[in-house]
């Protein structure tokens, strides 16, 4: 495995992270009132644009070049 490939699953098990972490905001941890709501709303936008959106804009860019990377030998591919 190279760099960029290592790069992209670190990145997507990152990803995968955050939406625990959101899965816990919103589903282990529910918030009551109107005012909690608010804040569960607020913190969820926020780890989105903050966090989630440059992991996935990541995750397309080192999945875009990863063809263009292909080190995998011949005899895996199939194209014999």
């Amino acid at each position: 495995m190279n760099g960029l490939q290592t790069l992209h699953f670190m990145v997507i098990a990152l990803w995968g992270g955050v939406l625990a972490c959101e899965g816990i905001l919103e589903f282990l941890m529910p918030a009551r009132t109107i005012v909690e709501r608010k804040q569960v709303a607020r913190l969820h936008f926020l780890i989105d644009m903050l966090i989630e959106g440059p992991l996935l804009i990541l995750i397309a860019i080192t999945g875009t070049i990863l063809p263009d990377c292909d080190n995998t030998p011949d005899s895996y591919r199939g194209d014999h």
